[in-house]
């Protein structure tokens, strides 16, 4: 994940996170996994008891979207749940599925970073995430 958002702040995109857990928690993922700092990377970041409905109804991505001022053709999210994917194609976004890191492994467990959501012109998306750098594994 820190490849991914170094490759994404190097192309100047815009990142915002959404997740279903408190802004707290999130401070305490990202700095033990990302590192001090890890918060200023995004320039929104949605918590869980931000909005009433958790995933996998869209609310997060919604609200994460109207404070990029962003529309969802212009975003993909990348995310590790199947609640996670829920949400995010109800929101319309372009999806990417990775693998969760974290004590319960898999794309049914939890992970600790839940999703990622970055503005950019559709032709920069499409060229930055099929980009030799950028690779998706399966088990």
């Amino acid at each position: 994940m820190a490849r991914l958002l170094d490759e994404a702040e190097d192309a100047r995109i815009r990142l915002g996170l959404a997740s279903t857990t408190t802004y707290a928690n999130i401070d305490a993922l990202l700095s033990n996994t990302l590192g001090s700092g890890a918060l200023q990377r995004f320039a929104v970041i949605g918590a869980g008891d931000q909005v009433s409905r958790k995933k996998p109804a869209p609310d997060i991505y919604e609200h994460v979207l109207r404070e990029l001022q962003a529309s969802p053709d212009e975003c993909v999210a990348i995310e590790d749940s199947s609640h996670g994917l829920s949400a995010a194609k109800a929101a319309g976004l372009y999806t990417i599925v990775t693998r969760a890191t974290g004590p319960r492994r898999g794309f049914f467990g939890r992970g600790y970073v839940a999703a990622v959501v970055g503005t950019a012109g559709t032709a920069d998306i499409h060229h930055h995430f099929s980009t030799p750098s950028f690779h998706l594994t399966a088990d």
